[in-house]
């Protein structure tokens, strides 16, 4: 065997190493971080489990007496052909009450805007994007645009903790403020990442919480 093909094989070699040693690395990775997020929920007395009908994740547990589901989704190469998928994080609460959508401020008015928003937060945020504006102030206000079919109902729900802890979201994911919707009885919160270190999905869960909570006070 020549000393030319020798190298070949050798450089041959080193390279499907390189790739097995990454891939190894990167399982070994993602098996962390699933039990950093199974630890997280077992603490909080929720069900954790990972890579669920083509989410990355699913935690389903209660808020007080309120159920919820959470995932995070992650478009895959194996998706059917023409689905178009987001990026996104949500958390979606059977919750009886009125038509209110929370979401970012200064959306872009172009055609199709609405169903890019959609992508993220589902259909109730295209549905409610025609429903009248209630004006918000300060730091909240310019953050986030309130539209509703219940004036006084969305003005309950905008207390100072729901506003806060969504701002405190905003900066921290400033390029995917949340969005609320909550319409026929769902109420959802949704971000425009796939959150999967668990300090984040934590830090998202107790956004999504007070949500909850000051949903429920204000029907």
């Amino acid at each position: 065997m020549s000393q030319q093909l020798l190298q070949i094989l050798g450089m041959g070699l080193a390279v499907l190493l390189l790739i097995g040693g990454i891939a190894l690395n990167q399982a070994r990775r993602s098996n962390s971080k699933s039990d950093a997020r199974q630890a997280m929920a077992s603490r909080n007395g929720w069900s954790h489990a990972a890579d669920v009908e083509g989410q990355q994740w699913r935690i389903t547990g209660t808020f007080g007496d309120t159920a919820f589901v959470a995932e995070a989704q992650r478009p895959r190469h194996d998706s059917p052909l023409g689905e178009i998928l987001a990026n996104r994080t949500r958390l979606v609460a059977q919750l009886a009450g009125p038509g209110i959508r929370i979401a970012p401020a200064g959306l872009p008015t172009v055609p199709g805007a609405g169903d890019l928003l959609s992508l993220v937060a589902g259909d109730a945020a295209k549905r409610l994007g025609s429903a009248p504006v209630v004006a918000a102030v300060g730091r909240f206000g310019e953050r986030y645009e309130v539209r509703t079919e219940d004036v006084e109902a969305a003005r309950r729900l905008l207390d100072e903790r729901l506003q806060a802890a969504l701002l405190s979201v905003a900066e921290r994911w400033p390029g995917s403020p949340p969005i609320v919707t909550w319409l026929d009885g769902v109420l959802t919160i949704s971000v425009g990442q796939d959150l999967d270190h668990a300090a984040d999905v934590e830090a998202f869960l107790k956004v999504a919480r007070t949500v909850v909570e000051s949903a429920r006070a204000a029907r």
